[in-house]
C-alpha cells in the first residue's frame, strides 16, 4: 500500500490538531478519525470531504469557545 499526496496531507493535518480541553475532546477525536479514513471510491471521497469540512467547522467553533474561557 502506497501513500498518496492526499493521504500525507491529511496525516499532517491530523497530527497538528490540538485538544480543545484538558481531556479528550470528542470533536477533535471525530475529526482525527475522519482525516485518517481512506475512501474506497470517488463517491466515498466526496462524502468524506463533506464530512471533514463540517467537522472542521465544529472543531474550530469548539476550539475558539474553549480558548476564550
Amino acid at each position: 500500500m502506497f501513500a498518496t499526496r492526499q493521504t500525507i496531507i491529511n496525516w499532517v493535518k491530523m497530527t497538528e490538531l490540538r485538544n480543545c480541553c484538558q481531556g479528550t475532546c470528542p470533536c477533535v477525536q471525530r475529526l482525527r478519525l475522519l482525516l485518517v479514513t481512506k475512501p474506497k471510491t470517488a463517491y466515498d471521497y466526496n462524502r468524506l470531504e463533506q464530512k471533514i469540512r463540517a467537522e472542521e467547522i465544529n472543531y474550530n467553533m469548539c476550539y475558539q469557545k474553549k480558548k476564550m474561557k
